[in-house]
């Protein structure tokens, strides 16, 4: 694979590359032969090419798209509101195993971000009271984990707080004291199915 080339090191014999390996193992290095005797007791003899598999960060991202906020608040006699969205929007997601390597484009795949993500508000507030109303969008993706791309839904969800706040006038034990009600997915709705390793 000439991606990988980055991480392929050939050596002139297997001496070469024997007496690396025999300086690891004198460091304390354990080594390990999953040749099965295949290149017979001793498979170094035989060996002039190593790849590297340890961690590095080799790998590159390059992504663009952009994000929006809107925010309006407003006020009627002792009422207080404010609607808001925040948007999101990823155009590609390009990623590569290392800098040479060609890069291709993972947006809307399992396990990197769809290309719509939002999630809209509206709040109300009236004296010692506030509630929010927020609505959170996923946009839909491609599921790349199996044998077969399968699509996966959008997801949609609505979220709930109320607060109350006891009046500055409180005294003892409600001094200070605020009141919450959150609820998480108001509606219970279900997340998509997804049958990445097949545990779904």
């Amino acid at each position: 694979d000439p991606a990988l080339q980055g991480f392929v090191q050939r050596y002139d014999s297997p001496e070469q590359l024997r007496a690396l390996v025999d300086a690891a193992i004198a460091d304390g290095v354990r080594l390990m032969d999953y040749t099965f005797g295949e290149f017979g007791d001793d498979p170094l003899s035989q060996t002039t090419t190593a790849f590297s598999y340890m961690w590095t960060n080799a790998a590159r991202l390059d992504m663009s798209g952009f994000d929006l906020g809107v925010r309006y608040p407003f006020r009627r006699n002792d009422h207080f509101f404010d609607i808001g969205l925040d948007a999101s929007y990823i155009h590609t997601t390009e990623t590569r195993l290392n800098q040479t390597a060609p890069p291709y484009d993972v947006v809307g795949t399992f396990g990197n971000p769809p290309k719509w993500r939002a999630r809209g508000s509206f709040s109300w507030t009236y004296l010692d009271l506030s509630t929010s109303l927020n609505v959170n969008f996923s946009d839909a993706y491609t599921d790349t984990t199996g044998l077969v791309e399968r699509p996966v839904r959008a997801y949609t969800t609505v979220d709930l707080v109320t607060r109350y706040a006891f009046a500055p006038e409180a005294r003892g034990l409600l001094d200070g004291l605020s009141l919450s009600l959150n609820v998480v997915n108001l509606f219970d709705e279900q997340p998509p199915y997804i049958t990445s390793s097949g545990r779904g």
